[in-house]
């Protein structure tokens, strides 16, 4: 019996030290977790003061002339680049503002962060009131000049010789796209990218499926056949199409023009101007009369 109560003893000392310490550890992680809310609250809302006194003044605008809606935001110093991506979950404040497409820009507050392994951002408040930021990364903006559209245009007669039947050729749609390197684009001031949409003969004298091509930094033509590029490297191809999300505008009226410029049209003669054509024609008939060698034009 002893030995009975002995062993039931032992076994009631170590089951009840057992069971207090995880009621008390039940409490304790209650407490703490409580405490760590609290806590992020404090600091996330100091966080949210703080950037008040960070947020500087730009502008930004939206343009759908490309398919699809690009947001290209101008900083207080002048710098222009365009919406690449927003970080996911976080406010979409452009959004909520409803710009007007190829209206004037509108001023923004901002301030500049960084986020480490992916660069440098833009957090624009939400237009609601709730506190929130809408995260954005930029890349390198390029507006549509006459160099611009010069350098796509150049490269259309590269473009058509590398047709099977380049007489067949036609050129249907041509965008500026975004750079295949946005960090060196943004950084070195690459040359734009472009890129093309066509037709011609194939192997059997007939229009297949539109083609595409793309103008990369370098000068270099890749034409894209069965989804590769002309390499047959299809590391790089999700980067070189340009899907609609990759357009930044398209300029295929422009290029067509610089292909084949309208003729010039004849200048307008003042009254002044015309009486003294007609005055010079009549003058040459007098003398044609006497001299048939005379031609007046």
């Amino acid at each position: 019996m002893s030995g009975m109560s002995e062993r039931g003893f032992k076994i009631n000392a170590i089951r009840q030290p057992m069971m207090g310490p995880k009621l008390g550890e039940g409490g304790i992680m209650k407490k703490l977790f409580a405490i760590i809310l609290l806590t992020l609250a404090i600091v996330c809302s100091a966080f949210a003061k703080d950037n008040n006194g960070k947020y500087e003044e730009g502008t930004v605008s939206v343009s759908t002339l490309s398919g699809h809606e690009v947001y290209t935001f101008t900083y207080s110093d002048g710098r222009v680049g365009d919406v690449a991506t927003r970080e996911k979950f976080s406010a979409d404040s452009l959004k909520m503002m409803k710009l007007v497409d190829g209206g004037p820009p509108i001023k923004v507050m901002y301030r500049i962060g960084h986020k480490f392994g992916v660069g440098d951002y833009v957090a624009i408040p939400a237009p609601d009131g709730s506190k929130k930021e809408g995260i954005y990364f930029l890349t390198g903006h390029t507006a549509v000049t006459p160099e611009v559209v010069k350098r796509a245009a150049g490269a259309v007669p590269v473009l058509r010789s590398m047709m099977k039947d380049p007489d067949s050729f036609v050129l249907e749609a041509v965008y500026l796209r975004e750079s295949t390197n946005k960090y060196s684009q943004k950084h070195n001031n690459d040359a734009p990218e472009f890129c093309y949409f066509f037709r011609s003969h194939n192997s059997m004298g007939g229009y297949g499926n539109t083609g595409e091509a793309l103008l990369n930094e370098k000068g270099q033509i890749e034409i894209l056949v069965d989804n590769e590029p002309t390499d047959r490297s299809g590391v790089y191809y999700g980067m070189m199409t340009c899907t609609p999300n990759r357009r930044l505008a398209e300029i295929t009226a422009q290029v067509k023009e610089a292909l084949h410029p309208p003729a010039p049209t004849p200048s307008t003669l003042t009254p002044e101007q015309q009486a003294e054509q007609a005055q010079q024609r009549a003058d040459c008939l007098k003398l044609a009369m006497k001299n048939p060698s005379i031609v007046c034009k």
